[in-house]
């Protein structure tokens, strides 16, 4: 059954500008919302099907394609919430072939989140509450259990680790994205990362030279709560983005990103240490493998990699 929805419409649109050259450049149009109707790599979409699900007695038949039913009617208003009150750090898809599900992509800003009311509140609040209490410079403390008032050492310590794990796989996360990204956000991806990928870069050099607090860092290469000359970053952080650098770099290239001064630059720059021995100053380069050994045991606790009887490992891909 294909469903008749009076509201929204789809709103694939395409604009025509200039270049500075005199040529003329078409792009598409990513609107805030729209309907589409490719839902095959959704996640969810062989949970909870619609087609065999789902009876209610106010409408009769199945809830998510009756119109007469409550549910549908709900998710309608939903709909037109999100149309008219999405604000531009936002991007959302609906389904109109499984109203049941829907995509989004979250920018981080600075915005008050909003306290949830199952009876009251909407998908919008939802989003709007993820962006604020995970995409912040501090997301340890909105953590279950970990709700600790900032600023005392030992929590601050804890939150700055969970920083460095949460931008590794951040980082990780936008790989993916970038070799296989969403269906109906292709376009979004791939100009999103053009655009944003010096700042990402320098934000990688900032926080493993200890430049900037992880979490901290600003588009105009300033930190959000004040820069100390110097920041205590972990050993096993410097060495996971140190391998992961030229990934995210070949992957920015790969997607026609202008990378300006990183354009010729193929490996975060190689922190150097003085020890001394016997008397005398030796300057070291830092070894990979206490990196490569970290970053083993974090696949293995991601479920990457799988042991089999035999000792060897292999790896085992999830879905993204």
């Amino acid at each position: 059954m294909t469903l008749s929805l009076p509201l929204p419409v789809p709103q694939q649109q395409r604009t025509t500008t200039t270049t500075t050259n005199g040529e003329i450049q078409e792009t598409d149009i990513f609107h805030q919302f729209d309907v589409v109707s490719e839902s095959s790599d959704h996640h969810y979409l062989d949970s909870n099907d619609s087609s065999s699900s789902k009876k209610t007695k106010d409408g009769g038949g199945d809830s998510f394609k009756n119109i007469s039913s409550g549910v549908y009617k709900k998710i309608m208003q939903e709909w037109k919430i999100l149309e008219k009150h999405l604000p531009g750090s936002i991007y959302v898809r609906v389904h109109e072939n499984r109203i049941d599900l829907l995509r989004a992509v979250i920018i981080g800003v600075a915005e008050k989140g909003e306290k949830w009311d199952s009876s009251e509140s909407t998908v919008l609040q939802v989003l709007v509450s993820i962006q604020a209490l995970v995409l912040n410079e501090k997301p340890y403390y909105n953590e279950p259990g970990n709700g600790v008032l900032p600023g005392r050492a030992i929590w601050e310590k804890k939150s700055n680790a969970y920083n460095e794990n949460v931008f590794f796989l951040s980082c990780k996360t936008m790989l993916f994205l970038l070799r296989r990204p969403p269906k109906n956000f292709e376009g979004f991806v791939a100009s999103h990362f053009r655009e944003k990928a010096s700042v990402i870069l320098s934000a990688c050099n900032a926080y493993r030279n200890g430049q900037a607090r992880v979490g901290c860092y600003r588009n105009d290469g300033s930190c959000s709560s004040g820069n100390p000359s110097t920041v205590d970053v972990s050993d096993k952080f410097k060495g996971l983005m140190g391998q992961l650098y030229p990934e995210l770099l070949l992957g920015f290239r790969r997607n026609g990103a202008s990378l300006g001064d990183f354009g010729g630059q193929s490996v975060l720059p190689v922190e150097m240490k003085t020890v001394s021995f016997k008397g005398e100053t030796v300057v070291q380069r830092k070894q990979g493998g206490f990196a490569r050994t970290v970053f083993g045991k974090l696949k293995r606790v991601l479920g990457l990699k799988k042991k089999i009887k035999s000792g060897k490992s292999s790896v085992k891909k999830k879905g993204f």
